[in-house]
């Protein structure tokens, strides 16, 4: 039997597009109108604002197969 291993790490500013591609997936699924919460301005920089150190971050998960 294979065993998968989970891989967990803060995300880098050159990963900056796949984490804005998961907050659309994310709001697409929603499928709720989020734009009084400035989602807009998350969306162009997602890895600033209150996702930005040093009291924020964003996390990454991968699953090795």
């Amino acid at each position: 039997m294979a065993s998968s291993v989970l891989h967990i790490r803060e995300a880098h500013e050159s990963d900056a597009s796949v984490v804005g591609e998961l907050f659309r997936e994310y709001l697409s699924w929603l499928g709720e109108d989020l734009q009084f919460q400035h989602v807009t301005d998350e969306l162009a920089s997602p890895l600033s604002g209150v996702y930005a150190r040093p009291n924020g971050r964003v996390l990454l998960a991968f699953l090795d197969n």
